[in-house]
């Protein structure tokens, strides 16, 4: 089993783990701190073998946050820019028994419609999830939040425009 592109990296020490996606390898993998023990959590689709194709890219996973507490994963996947077609997704930590990475019965489409999601953080008091959302207004640049216990809620965003709220930040701290 390869890797393509790994992205953001996350530990996992109940577990001894570490966990992260790979983009075009269209996946959410698992190794242990010693880098044993991989294996693929969920295949979205065929790897894509370093192909960038249009269907490829909108399955890319690209981000990930892990939510111990709950036994849930969280990933992002990508879709196209300037699409609105990005979405959040939610499994278990573990495959369901009888189950592959490939087909799974515990996958959840969270959120969709986004513009381009990435980098997503759980809150495992509030049961909230933060992410970022890049690619064009309205909607896109922006910090969200949604509530993803039972009854999950709508995503909210926090901050607009925040490429150049950024931008301003990193010229004012030279």
């Amino acid at each position: 089993m390869g890797v393509w592109t790994p992205k953001k990296l996350v530990v996992v020490e109940p577990q001894k783990c570490l966990q992260f996606c790979d983009s075009k390898g269209i996946g959410v993998h698992r190794v242990g701190h010693d880098g044993s023990n991989h294996e693929a959590l969920v295949q979205r689709s065929a790897p894509a073998n370093g192909d960038s194709t249009l269907l490829s890219s909108l399955s890319w996973c690209v981000g990930i946050a892990v939510d111990t507490k709950a036994g849930k994963i969280y990933w992002t996947q990508k879709g196209l820019s300037k699409s609105l077609r990005s979405g959040i997704f939610r499994s278990g930590i573990g495959i369901p028994s009888g189950q592959t990475a490939s087909i799974q019965s515990d996958i959840e489409l969270l959120f969709d419609n986004l513009p381009e999601s990435i980098d997503p953080e759980i809150d495992f008091e509030t049961r909230t999830l933060y992410w970022t959302d890049r690619d064009e207004h309205p909607k896109g640049y922006s910090l969200n939040q949604a509530f993803v216990g039972n009854n999950k809620g709508m995503p909210e965003i926090l901050a607009h425009r925040v490429e150049t709220q950024l931008g301003a930040l990193s010229s004012s701290c030279e």
